[in-house]
């Protein structure tokens, strides 16, 4: 009872916010009335149209943007510098010693292969299964608990 009671409530309220309410504009397949005053939309409509007509202020705009970005950036201290600075080439001197040595050796490997067919055979073989390998592990069910 109590159920009925507050469902026919809800619906004469409802009926009644709608008579209450403006008419719609629109109905199907029109476009509805905007909630917006209209004197605001004009007010963001000049402003606009002033900007997208002259590309140099669009430009001056970007330029003080970047300008006020930059501003909020901390720069990093000289000591920190000069101790990232360090690390990026004590870095890049040890990769590149490591790909050298690499690149020796797989030259000398390759080379030695070529003279000896049977362990450059070999050495595909051992690819092959290594990669036929990883590849099962990888389809393998993961047993977690």
């Amino acid at each position: 009872m109590a159920a009925e009671k507050t469902l026919e409530e809800s619906k004469r309220r409802r009926r009644e916010a709608s008579a209450d309410a403006e008419p719609r504009v629109g109905g199907k397949d029109k476009p509805t009335r905007s909630r917006r005053d209209p004197k605001e939309e004009e007010e963001e409509n000049t402003g606009v149209t002033s900007v997208v007509t002259n590309p140099w202020n669009r430009f001056r705009d970007f330029l003080e943007d970047v300008r006020g970005e930059l501003t909020k950036v901390v720069w990093p201290t000289r000591e920190e510098i000069i101790r990232l600075t360090r690390i990026v080439l004590i870095t890049l001197i040890i990769s590149a010693i490591v790909m050298g040595v690499l690149s020796f050796v797989m030259s000398k490997f390759v080379e030695f292969g070529l003279n000896n067919p049977f362990v450059l055979v070999l050495a595909f073989a051992a690819i092959v299964g290594g990669a036929v390998y990883g590849i099962r592990i990888q389809g393998a069910p993961k047993r977690g608990y």
